[in-house]
């Protein structure tokens, strides 16, 4: 039996079995029930804490509504600032607009499939996002369930459209040749003997060891080891959104934070070409063993945009097609499964998490090798 508490209502034992607590809430009546006093009094605290959110449980709350309050009251204080802004966009574009206005108790499985997941899929969206906003929702009514606020999760039972629904999108990259005029244009000199562009060797070191923009913007020299010819990669400049924006403030800033979980931290290896960069970048920027390897004159890390503008001039002097910063990484994956090296290796040099995300990015070229290796067969059988 449940330890009583004065104030906290009157019980009552129903013959049929089981136990009834009855409190008053603004002179109305409100009875928890279950097979003890304990579930009654937890019922009664999720009861009281929805309340205290600004959740009525007896108004039949909409989804809009239980959303947005989980979403602030819950998930605000436990995720990353740029996970947050990634879970709010997928539930202001997509969740609230196609089920906003349904009940979240009585919402079911089918109007989640064709209100929302097909209606993604329509509407064009990747399988990635139409996956990110089935999450969103299903985290929601997971939490439900564990507050007891709803009796079942209708998320449980939605599919997601099947891979072959949608199109492939080509990964950009530099073949041979056009990596080393890419190189070569990146490391150019101006008539006036000054080298031509700023972070021009801060292209040919992501080039050379294939890490995300966001993770080589990070890079402090503090995880450079040149005698051991090693980066420690465990952080990542990201985007988030400007929460406490006035009139003339940027709507976005960006942060450095750790990895986020699909990207594992490591250590990257060095060959020849990556030092040289390192040690061309300290030609040009102040050294600071706590700071950034490439900065600004406040000693702030450079931005995506400073970044993408130079890229894009290195790919017109160079007469390159145009493509994202992006494409650096895939032309180092690339080269490394045209130099036969397993693919196990390859997606441990890239921080994959798993795999899986190797072998589905780079689905097309690895078909394209085995292709030419069959070829070959020809001429050595």
């Amino acid at each position: 039996m449940a330890k009583r508490v004065k104030g906290e209502g009157s019980w009552s034992y129903p013959k049929d079995g089981g136990v009834r607590l009855k409190i008053m809430y603004d002179g109305k009546a409100k009875y928890f029930y279950g097979q003890s006093e304990d579930v009654c009094l937890e019922k009664k605290r999720n009861f009281e804490a929805l309340r205290k959110k600004g959740i009525d449980p007896e108004d039949s709350v909409t989804v809009e509504k239980y959303v947005t309050n989980w979403m602030k009251s819950v998930k605000s204080k436990k995720l990353k600032k740029r996970s947050y802004d990634r879970l709010e966009s997928s539930i202001v574009t997509w969740v609230i607009p196609c089920l906003g206005d349904y009940k979240f108790n009585k919402l079911d499985s089918m109007t989640i499939q064709i209100d929302l997941i097909d209606r993604m899929q329509e509407a064009g969206r990747s399988l990635s996002s139409i996956k990110k906003a089935k999450d969103a929702l299903n985290g929601a009514y997971v939490y439900a369930l564990k507050t007891r606020a709803v009796d079942y999760n209708p998320v449980d039972a939605v599919e997601l459209p099947s891979p072959d629904n949608f199109e492939v999108k080509e990964i950009e990259y530099f073949n041979k040749d056009e990596r080393k005029r890419f190189i070569d244009t990146a490391t150019s000199f101006c008539l006036t003997g000054r080298q031509r562009y700023t972070i021009g060797w801060f292209m040919v070191l992501m080039l050379q060891t294939g890490l995300r923009i966001g993770e080589a913007l990070a890079i402090k020299h503090c995880d450079i080891n040149l005698d051991k010819r090693i980066i420690y990669i465990d952080s990542t400049i990201v985007s988030i959104k400007n929460r406490n924006v006035k009139e003339g403030d940027l709507k976005w800033l960006l942060i450095d934070q750790p990895l986020p979980k699909g990207n594992r931290s490591r250590y990257v290896h060095l060959n020849d070409m990556a030092i040289r960069a390192i040690w061309e970048l300290n030609q040009t920027f102040s050294y600071d063993p706590q700071g950034y390897l490439i900065h600004n004159e406040d000693g702030q890390f450079y931005t995506f945009g400073q970044v993408d503008a130079t890229f894009k001039k290195i790919l017109n002097r160079a007469e390159l097609k145009k493509c994202g910063v992006h494409s650096l990484r895939h032309s180092t994956a690339v080269a490394l499964l045209e130099a036969k090296i397993p693919i196990e290796t390859i997606s441990d040099i890239l921080g994959h998490s798993d795999i899986s995300i190797t072998y589905r990015v780079y689905a097309k070229v690895i078909e394209e090798l085995k292709a030419e290796a069959m070829n070959i067969i020809n001429h050595v059988i």
